[in-house]
């Protein structure tokens, strides 16, 4: 069963690690519906030379720009692709494999996989967060629209994802399929961090 996926990116500023997340995305084996870039910035550029749409956002901040995102978006998917991450070329297909497998399930998200040294042992660690209902934008979030409509938006605190996650897995069963989205190393001491906390 094929299914409508909007991935939406949230461009807080263009960088190079930005354009990086967006070309990860418009490089998947099964194309997303649409992928919607929304941002404060003038980003149109980007936009077009990926074929995807341009969203000016009025506020600036992570929660106000995937909320703009998920009101402009019509697929039945919801796929928060947030920068500096970089996306496999299966990630749409595995949203649509396991939404359709597991069809009372509402959304999920992604291993991790960090570009350092200690890379293994922090994926390691993220997936033991994960167990315990703990992730965050970074994992790269997805969710039936329809479920994001009963959830309602993105608070303006939650800026990294992990009451949004909570939220997600309160109200419903989710998936977590084993594709990789690869991660800064410097992302490492923020895992470590959130772990602590």
């Amino acid at each position: 069963m094929m299914m409508n996926i909007s991935a939406i990116v949230p461009v807080v500023a263009p960088t190079p690690e930005t354009e990086a997340t967006v070309r990860s995305i418009a490089a998947q084996t099964q194309p997303a519906g649409e992928m919607l870039l929304v941002s404060p910035a003038d980003v149109s550029a980007l936009a077009e030379s990926v074929a995807a749409t341009a969203i000016r956002a009025t506020e600036p901040s992570l929660p106000a720009l995937l909320n703009a995102g998920a009101h402009a978006a019509s697929g039945d998917v919801l796929f928060f692709a947030c920068p500096p991450a970089r996306f496999p070329p299966t990630a749409t297909e595995a949203i649509t494999r396991n939404l359709s497998l597991l069809p009372t399930t509402i959304g999920g998200n992604f291993h991790l996989h960090f570009d350092a040294s200690l890379g293994t042992f922090a994926a390691k660690m993220a997936k033991m967060m994960r167990y315990h209902q703990h992730y965050d934008w970074d994992s790269g979030i997805f969710i039936r629209a329809e479920t994001f409509a009963a959830l309602g938006d993105i608070p303006p605190t939650d800026t990294t994802g992990h009451r949004f996650a909570r939220r997600m897995e309160n109200f419903g069963a989710t998936v977590y399929p084993p594709d990789e989205i690869i991660l800064p190393a410097g992302h490492i001491f923020k895992l470590m961090w959130r772990w602590l906390a």
